[in-house]
C-alpha cells in the first residue's frame, strides 16, 4: 500500500524545494502529489480594485474589514464547505458552504468575518476530535502564510482555541511545521508576534461553537446524507 503526502503547490517545490528528500526520507512515503489550490475571487473582487486604486494591499484591506465585526459577526454563521462536498468532521458529498441568519442590519464586514470565523470554528472541531481520540492539548499554536498573515484572523484562531498563537512570516511556515513534527526535532523559528486569547471573546465563540454545530448537524441529518 502506498503512502501519499499532499502539499499545496505554492509552498512546495517553490519555496521549499530542498525538504523534499527529508520529507520523504523521514515519512517514509512513496511519493508526493503536488496539489493545486482553487481560490475565488469574485466575493473579494471589491477590495482587489479598491486595493489597486489606493495603492493598498488587499490583505490589509481585509484584515480592517474584519475588526469592524465584533466575535460572532453579529449573529451570522458561515458554513466553509465551498468546494462542494467535505471529508472530515462533515463527511458528506453534499456539504456545501452555508451562511446563515443574514438581515438587512448586517454588513459586508460582518459576511466577511463569518466567513472567516467558519474556516476556524471548522478548525476548533477537528482539533477538538484529535483530542477526543487522544491527542495532547496544545500550549501554543503555531502559524504562517495565506490568512495568517492577517492579524485579525490570527487573534480569531487564538480566540476560538483558547490558546497561545505564534505568528511566523514565511509562505513554507507550515511545510517546515511538517519537516519539525515527522523528524521530531523542535521548529526553532521565532515568533514574530504572540497572540493571546481573550477571555471574553473566548467565552463569546464557545457560544458561537455549539451553534455552529448545531447548525452543521441540522444540515447533515436533513440534507447532506
Amino acid at each position: 500500500m502506498y503512502k501519499v503526502a499532499v502539499v499545496n503547490s505554492k509552498s512546495f517545490g517553490v519555496r521549499a524545494p530542498d525538504l523534499l528528500e527529508e520529507l520523504r526520507h523521514h515519512a517514509q512515503v512513496d511519493f508526493i502529489e503536488v496539489s493545486k489550490t482553487v481560490r475565488g475571487r469574485e466575493l473579494a473582487e471589491a477590495e482587489l480594485e479598491y486595493s489597486k486604486l489606493a495603492g493598498e494591499h488587499p490583505l490589509s484591506i481585509l484584515d480592517k474589514l474584519l475588526q469592524r465585526s465584533p466575535p460572532g459577526a453579529r449573529g451570522l454563521l458561515a458554513l466553509p464547505f465551498v468546494a462542494g462536498g467535505e471529508r472530515f468532521p462533515i463527511r458528506s458529498p453534499a456539504a456545501r458552504g452555508v451562511i446563515y441568519g443574514l438581515t438587512y442590519a448586517h454588513t459586508r464586514a460582518d459576511i466577511i468575518r463569518a466567513l472567516a470565523e467558519g474556516v476556524v470554528l471548522n478548525l476548533k472541531w477537528i482539533y477538538t476530535a484529535m483530542l477526543e481520540r487522544g491527542a495532547k492539548q496544545v500550549s501554543m499554536v503555531r502559524v504562517g502564510g495565506g490568512a495568517a498573515s492577517l492579524a485579525s484572523w490570527r487573534q480569531m484562531l487564538a480566540d476560538v482555541l483558547g490558546t497561545l498563537v505564534c505568528y511566523t512570516p514565511g509562505e513554507d511556515a507550515a511545510l517546515r511545521g511538517l519537516q519539525a513534527y515527522i523528524s521530531g526535532s523542535p521548529c526553532r523559528r521565532e515568533c514574530s508576534e504572540l497572540h493571546q486569547p481573550s477571555e471574553a471573546a473566548s467565552r463569546a465563540y464557545e457560544r458561537v461553537f455549539e451553534e455552529y454545530l448545531r447548525l452543521c448537524s441540522t444540515l447533515r441529518d436533513a440534507l447532506w446524507r
